[in-house]
């Protein structure tokens, strides 16, 4: 699990990456551009093997995503693969890697000053966000947490992710009443989430 000093890293890490691109975070940036910018390649589309990866081909690594996938969960999966590329040139080895990933690829696609200015204009409305900033539900979800710091939990197996400011959500399983926090639906990829009061 990924701790706020943790997702402030992260944060900079796409600042930086942004930055090396050229591309501008006060838009949803164009993934293409982003990759072909930081590999030298576009992302090229398979119909076999994993929904992504990156893939060595002769001293180059390109990114690959299936085809067929919903285009928001394409763009996170390329801005995922972007940061293991990332991870990989920088020598990071920390067994948070993937999660690590995860949060860098979400903050590649859906960059902080464009999360902020899209939360100004649908406040936490995350169907409304994931529409605004080209992401799934999912995404604009945690986004909510890692940039506004309101506690969110998005249940996903096999562990949940939580993300903005501590909160004591109930054990997996455990049936409570309390009113300090809702669910949200997130009908896009058919997942639940939780968002504190």
């Amino acid at each position: 699990m990924l701790d706020e000093d943790a997702i402030a890293d992260i944060e900079g890490d796409a600042a930086l990456l942004l930055r090396l691109a050229n591309v501008d975070d006060d838009q949803p940036p164009s993934v293409v551009t982003l990759c072909r910018r930081l590999t030298g390649h576009a992302p090229f589309l398979s119909r076999l093997g994993p929904e992504a990866q990156l893939a060595r081909v002769g001293d180059d690594f390109r990114v690959c995503v299936r085809a067929g996938l919903l285009p928001t969960r394409s763009r996170w999966l390329v801005g995922h693969e972007l940061a293991e590329f990332h991870y990989r040139r920088t020598g990071y080895r920390g067994e948070d890697i993937e999660a690590r990933c995860d949060a860098l690829g979400a903050a590649l696609v859906a960059p902080r000053r464009l999360v902020r200015c899209a939360i100004r204009e649908h406040a936490h409305r995350v169907h409304d966000l994931a529409e605004a900033l080209e992401i799934t539900q999912s995404c604009a979800l945690l986004r909510v947490g890692e940039v506004d710091r309101r506690p969110v939990l998005l249940l996903r197996p096999p562990t949940p992710i939580a993300r903005g400011a501590a909160f004591p959500w109930p054990a997996a399983g455990q049936r409570q009443e309390r009113r300090d926090f809702h669910p949200v639906r997130l009908v896009d990829e058919l997942r639940w989430g939780l968002m504190a009061a």
